[in-house]
């Protein structure tokens, strides 16, 4: 060919303007050169492929001028021009020529191609094509007449897909001739097939393929599914032929591999295919799958339903499923697998893998399933169909399978569906003899956690039915333990304590870590293991071997966890086949790792297989994320929620074996949490995800991908503590790190899981496990554990429960929570919420007059309804301010209204210094909220609008405010450990609410101003008893001992409170009421039964007592009509003796004591005479007014001040002085230093330099007057009534160590002679030895050393004693005085005959 007819590569821009014209002269150069006709097409060819590479070079250049050099689809122009009147035109559009090179081209094809690839056309064939299509369109115009003959040659051959979808397109030779005639020929039928399923699965040119498969795929769809009845019936059989085939060949090539085209896609997506055709054709497809190798047996479906869930289909078959599903409703395709299922055999993974793919895209499936099952029950029971008894207990076992968030779990259905004798489809006994006889042959089959649903959650048993459901109990018993599993879950680490294993995830995971590292460290087999592998056989079989030989990538180098794997061969702790099987499953997972062989999704596959576990569910949870803020349908968010699901389980290990979560406990350590690493993980990345999308959601109504969520979280029950430590720390530790969308994420997170709460565990927080085993909620949990002390933790607070509440009022019309309302709404939150809301927002105050209120509220509520609870674009606190003012918060207060009780306990809460209101407004605040609890108390819990005129209550206000305060204090003490008899009970416990001490003076302060308006009785205005002492009857009444005795600092706790309370009150209970006898002698009982057990040392009270009592005295004796009212407190010892011990400060403290004339100020003038009498030594109270006790007491005061002043001869002067003068006095003063010494004995907090004086002077006493000891011994002395006004109960056993031990001072010889001393020893030392026995007594009165060191004493006086004296010893009473006091009696006995 002659080289000026090419075209130049190197032409300039102004020459390609007519290279379309130089094309055409080219080719006319050519057909006038009168060429063969072969030849002259080869250059008709070559001229097309220079036409097409410069047309490709100059795009590549940028220049691209296309409309300038015609591609092949423009080349029949160019005929049409050139061969126009041409006599080589009839040559060269000969039709049996263009036949033979298609046929050609075909086999130039079938040389370049693989076989296992499918067949496509190069460039250079495609150019080929062109000018074949160019050459019979000019014939098909040129001589339309001989048309039906070039059909006829076509239709003879067999062509690719690619051929004959282009002359289909170029309208050369339609599908439908091709097929009428070529496809009545079972072996091009085959082959089209087969070419089919290669351009299927072709990872090569996947847009041709794409556009080829669409055609032919359409067509065939068209001709085998019809709208109506088809006159060709052949034809349409060949065409569902192949459509199966493809089918076939898809689920036989293991598509799952790699990303394929599916004929079901391409079909669904074609606008010729009418709904009705593709309908008829998925409906035909779904049939076919179904029964495709349908070899499998019931009890190896039974053994691998969880290996078909949804989200571990392979992603090409559930994509296959999901576009089968497209033309479908939801009662549709349960009715499609009911009709499947009657006229053919099914393959069982098929069908139940395709059952939980509908399941996750289709909401409304779990409802037709569930309806479709019971019917499917009910009838098989009755009629004893057991083929249908299997269908719907792999239908509903299946489901259940797939999760929480889409259907119930397997406990929850069957319980459901058995549980009650009145729906139960196995009601009758026929029904249920069928039922056992069902559940009895697949015993042997069941996985063990069914066989503990069955026993654990027993169906409804009609009358007469009783021994079945034995039998099958029994039997299923013994097959669980065939299988080594306890009927109950053995979860006890090895490691650990029982207590904590629930909250430990996967069970075994933590000891197999610890074991390996005991065993790298040691290079011996840890002792723990061994003893469980024997003693605890169950938990060693089935959770720590399965845990320690997980599947995984073994290292070259055997490490640590493989060492130890054989060391427990060699030990033969691991049978041989396991090890077996272990190293086998191993060995798969390194084929897969290097053969890359995951299950991932279609348009991420490759990404997928090289992230971590952690990085798939971060990329899977933003799936989530993105499909629910797109808006994805419902489906989509199931199926993806599916996916999530299975990620979690590769991160944490979580086995999710359909077990009843409820029926476990989960322990938690709020205070000491110990949680594994993955879990945390885990549960951040849900918590972000949830708070991200809440955040781009516009519309905050959208919960029900959350709710999926939380329920699917349900299966993987050990993350349950992880949730509640994690979300516990951040409100509690990373409050300023939060933002709103933070709070708002959580908020609405809690509320979900509290919403299903009946899906995961019953949760117990490890400090209230001593107080009893009672489970408590995790929001419960949570708001316990809430900080409310600070402005900003209440206001973080506040937002939590404003959002929480949100949530809740926007779900309000689920079914899920509507009768658990009191769960989901706890009085708990209203109340924190209301409080919160009353301290942060002022508009909210129930003081706030009525009008006012109303108004606001009413302007909020309509606000309210306009915006749906839309408030995130107003300022935080408006938000929570229409919140409150709504009228379903409204309502709910009305049944959960904020008591007295429980403003108080927040109060108390509160940090004063970082509050959010100053101490002026706190101080009105307070005041303002107690007048109006005081209004509403009469009816406990009142709406604002009813408290006006009710008649306020103030006591019984005052009465709950006192009882807070004192038990408040009390564990303040007990926390800060200021209380030694509370140290060992005081724990620390996250959910209590710390008292805050400078919170709990405010309050004091507010009760001490509250008190001093009680009403007088007089009047009848006060709810207060006239004969009763307020304040004394509260102390008694909240001392008064109970079941849950209080702390041993609580009456320290009160006594605090009393001294900040006004003094009158112990002596009146109004400022205006007079005293009177009955009063006086209530104060003389708190006196008798309360201070001197708690405020009083030796029988002298405390300063601050004393000082309080007697301020106290001087207001209400103002106000007596008798000054003789009071005698019965001015004379009682414990007031006299008290008052002269601390006279000095009394006088200064109370100065109004001594104003006016009175029996006080003969106090001071008796002082200070004993004490001239202790510096001088001369006494002279002769003439002295005061009785024998006052003279005692006023001794006994210098004693305490001066004693150690006096030496030896001093005291014994002193002694002899005071007997010649005032011998009475003597006698009292010994009790009264009996009473010292007791209540030193009982208590420890006595100076020694005092009990080292009082046993000086009692023992200098009783040395010159030996008479007075068997006095002291006899409580029914004269003066023993003193020590029972001035001691405790509990001390006064205390008196008999005292005088022993004050006996034991003096020299034995010179008081054994007395008479009475030994039998009064003898019979004392015989009560303490049976307090010593008594397993009731005190821990003092079981000193051993106090009572061998008493037993010397009394020893030596039997032993000295004159045998006149020892005869009158009780001879019994001796023997309960131990053997070496017998034998000393029984040898001076002796000694006597």
């Amino acid at each position: 060919m002659d080289m000026s007819m090419e075209l130049s590569l190197c032409e300039t821009p102004a020459k390609r303007h007519c290279s379309a014209d130089r094309g055409t002269d080219s080719l006319q150069h050519l057909l006038d050169s009168h060429l063969p006709s072969q030849q002259l097409y080869n250059e008709i060819c070559s001229l097309q492929q220079r036409l097409a590479s410069h047309a490709q070079q100059q795009t590549t250049n940028g220049e691209s001028h296309m409309e300038q050099v015609p591609p092949t689809s423009t080349l029949p122009a160019f005929f049409e021009s050139a061969l126009s009147g041409r006599t080589h035109s009839e040559t060269l559009l000969k039709p049996e020529d263009c036949v033979q090179r298609l046929i050609d081209l075909t086999k130039e094809e079938k040389e370049h191609s693989d076989a296992s690839s499918p067949r496509l056309l190069t460039k250079e064939q495609r150019i080929r094509l062109g000018v074949v299509k160019s050459l019979l369109k000019g014939f098909k115009e040129r001589q339309p007449h001989k048309w039906l003959d070039v059909i006829s040659h076509l239709t003879k051959e067999y062509f690719p897909l690619e051929v004959m979808r282009e002359l289909h397109v170029d309208d050369i030779l339609p599908l439908q001739s091709f097929f009428d005639s070529a496809l009545r020929d079972r072996g091009r039928c085959s082959q089209l097939t087969e070419e089919m399923v290669g351009l299927c699965c072709s990872e090569k040119d996947v847009p041709t393929c794409h556009k080829i498969l669409s055609a032919v795929c359409s067509h065939l769809v068209k001709t085998g599914f019809p709208e109506k009845k088809p006159e060709d019936t052949l034809l349409r059989k060949v065409c569902v032929g192949i459509l199966d085939g493809v089918t076939r060949g898809l689920l036989d090539s293991q598509v799952s591999d790699r990303e394929v085209l599916l004929h079901t896609d391409l079909v669904g997506v074609n606008a010729d295919v009418s709904h009705v055709c593709f309908k008829k054709f998925c409906t035909h497809t779904i049939s076919l799958i179904m029964s495709h190798r349908s070899n499998m047996k019931v009890s190896e479906a039974l053994k691998r339903q969880t290996e078909w869930k949804s989200g571990k289909v392979a992603d090409n078959l559930k994509t296959l499923y999901k576009q089968l599903l497209v033309p479908f409703e939801s009662s549709e395709v349960v009715e499609l697998l009911r009709r499947i299922l009657e006229k053919q055999e099914v393959n069982w993974q098929m069908l139940l893998s395709f059952l939980a793919t509908f399941l996750v895209c289709f909401p409304s499936a779990a409802t037709d399933i569930q309806d479709h099952v019971t019917r499917l029950m009910t009838d098989s029971l009755e009629n004893a169909d057991m083929e249908n008894t299997i269908i719907a207990f792999l239908f509903a076992r299946q489901s259940c399978v797939e999760g929480a968030h889409v259907f119930p779990t397997y406990p929850q259905w069957f319980q459901q569906v058995f549980g009650d004798g009145s729906q139960s489809p196995a009601g009758s006994k026929k029904a249920f003899t069928f039922l056992i006889k069902f559940l009895t042959d697949l015993v042997p089959f069941e996985p063990a956690d069914v066989l503990k649903v069955h026993i654990l959650r027993p169906p409804f048993i009609p009358a007469k039915c009783r021994d079945l459901w034995t039998d099958y109990t029994l039997l299923a018993k013994t097959r669980l333990a065939d299988l080594k599993v306890p009927l109950e879950e053995t979860n006890a680490s090895i490691y650990s304590d029982q207590g904590n294993s629930s909250a430990q995830g996967a069970p075994g995971l933590q000891d197999v870590e610890k074991a390996i590292a005991g065993f790298e460290s040691s290079g011996k087999l840890p002792t723990n293991v061994m003893e469980a592998s024997i003693f605890r056989k169950p938990y060693f079989v089935g959770k720590f071997l399965p845990a320690l030989l997980q599947p995984r990538h073994l290292p070259d180098v055997a490490d640590s966890r493989m060492k130890f794997i054989e060391a427990l061969k060699k030990a033969g702790k691991i049978p041989s086949s396991l090890v077996t099987k272990y190293e086998e499953a191993c060995r798969k997972e390194t084929r897969q790792l290097l053969e890359g062989v995951f299950e991932v999704e279609e348009d991420d596959g490759v990404e997928e297989m090289m992230m971590e576990p952690l990085e798939q569910l971060q990329h899977r949870l933003k799936q989530l994320a993105d499909a629910v803020v797109s808006a994805s349908t419902k489906a989509r968010v199931a199926e993806l929620v599916s996916v999530v699901s299975e990620k979690i389980e590769g991160v944490v290990g979580t086995s999710k074996d359909g077990a009843e979560c409820s029926e476990r406990e989960c322990m938690v350590d709020l205070c000491q949490p110990d949680l594994i690493s993955s879990h945390i993980q885990v549960v951040d990345e849900v918590l972000n995800s949830v708070c991200l999308i809440l955040h781009s959601l516009k519309d905050a109504s959208r919960q029900s991908w959350l709710h999926q969520l939380v329920r699917m979280l349900s299966q993987h029950y050990s993350l349950l503590p992880a949730f509640l430590v994690r979300l516990v720390a951040l409100f509690r530790n990373q409050q300023r790190t939060l933002s709103a969308h933070h709070v708002k994420g959580a908020a609405a997170f809690m509320f979900h899981l509290g919403n299903n709460s009946s899906l995961f565990p019953l949760l117990f927080i490890r400090q209230h496990r001593s107080k009893g085993k009672l489970p408590i909620t995790l929001l419960s949990c949570f708001l316990s554990s809430l900080l409310v002390g600070t402005a900003q933790q209440m206001t973080v607070a506040h937002q939590f429960l404003a959002a929480y509440l949100k949530v809740a009022f926007l779900c309000e019309s689920e079914k899920s929570w509507a009768s658990e309302q009191n769960m989901i709404l706890p009085s708990q939150l209203i109340v924190m919420f209301c409080i919160l809301s009353w301290r942060l927002i002022p508009e909210t105050q129930p003081s706030l007059p009525i009008t006012s209120q109303q108004q606001l509220w009413q302007h909020l509520t309509r606000e309210m309804h306009s915006t749906k609870y839309e408030t995130d674009g107003r300022g935080t606190e408006d938000a929570a301010l229409a919140l409150y003012a709504s009228e379903k918060f409204q309502e709910l207060l009305k049944t959960q209204r904020p008591t007295l009780e429980d403003w108080v306990d927040f109060e108390l809460g509160v940090v004063p210094a970082q509050d959010c209101l100053s101490p002026l407004q706190r101080h009105t605040y307070q005041f303002s909220m107690m007048s109006h609890f005081c209004s509403a108390v009469s009816s406990g819990k009142l709406d604002p609008s009813q408290c006006k005129n009710v008649n306020t209550d103030l006591h019984q206000c005052c009465s709950v405010l006192m009882k807070k305060l004192a038990m408040a204090l009390s564990r303040f003490q007990t926390e800060s450990g200021r209380c030694p008899g509370c140290q060992q009970t005081a724990h620390s416990d996250i959910t209590e609410t710390r008292v805050n001490q400078e919170a709990a003076s405010g309050l004091l302060s507010l009760l001490a101003k509250l008190v001093q308006n009680f009403p007088s009785t007089d009047d009848g205005n006060s709810s207060g008893r006239a004969d009763t002492l307020w304040l004394v009857q509260q102390v008694f009444s909240l001392n008064a001992p109970s079941a849950d005795s209080p702390p041993t600092c609580l009456p320290q706790a009160l006594l605090r409170v009393v001294l900040c309370c006004p003094a009158y009150l112990l002596f009146t209970n109004s400022m205006s009421d007079g005293g009177n006898q009955t009063l006086v002698k209530d104060t003389v009982r708190f006196m008798e039964k309360f201070l001197v057990m708690h405020a009083s040392e030796g029988g002298v009270l405390a300063l601050d007592v004393i000082c309080h009592l007697l301020q106290g005295y001087v207001t209400a004796a103002e106000q007596c009509s008798e000054r003789s009212m009071m005698k019965g407190f001015e004379d009682h010892p414990l007031i006299v003796l008290s008052t002269l011990v601390h006279l000095s400060s009394v006088r200064v403290l109370v100065p109004s004591l001594f104003v006016n004339a009175s029996s006080w100020n003969t106090l001071p003038p008796l002082l200070d005479v004993f004490d001239r009498f202790f510096q001088e030594g001369t006494l002279s109270v002769r003439q002295t007014s005061c009785d024998s006790f006052s003279l005692a007491a006023a001794v006994l005061a210098v004693i305490k001040h001066r004693g150690l002043m006096c030496d030896t001869e001093r005291r014994k002067d002193m002694v002899r002085q005071l007997d010649h003068s005032q011998p009475k006095v003597v006698a009292i003063l010994c009790e009264l230093l009996l009473v010292s010494l007791s209540d030193a004995q009982s208590c420890c907090h006595h100076s020694p330099n005092g009990v080292k004086t009082s046993q000086l002077w009692l023992s200098e006493i009783w040395r010159q007057f030996p008479h007075l000891i068997p006095c002291a011994g006899d409580g029914r002395s004269e003066f023993a009534s003193f020590r029972h006004s001035l001691l405790p109960a509990d001390s006064l056993p205390f008196v008999e160590v005292a005088i022993l031990r004050c006996m034991g001072q003096l020299a034995p010889e010179t008081i054994a002679a007395e008479k009475g001393v030994v039998e009064m020893g003898v019979c004392l030392f015989s009560r303490l030895c049976q307090r010593f026995e008594d397993t009731h007594s005190s821990q003092q009165m079981k000193d051993v050393g106090v009572l061998l060191e008493l037993s010397r004493t009394v020893v030596s006086l039997v032993r000295l004693a004159p045998l006149s004296l020892l005869q009158c010893v009780d001879g019994d009473t001796i023997k309960q005085c131990g053997l070496e006091m017998l034998a000393v009696y029984h040898q001076r006995m002796k000694a006597r005959t």
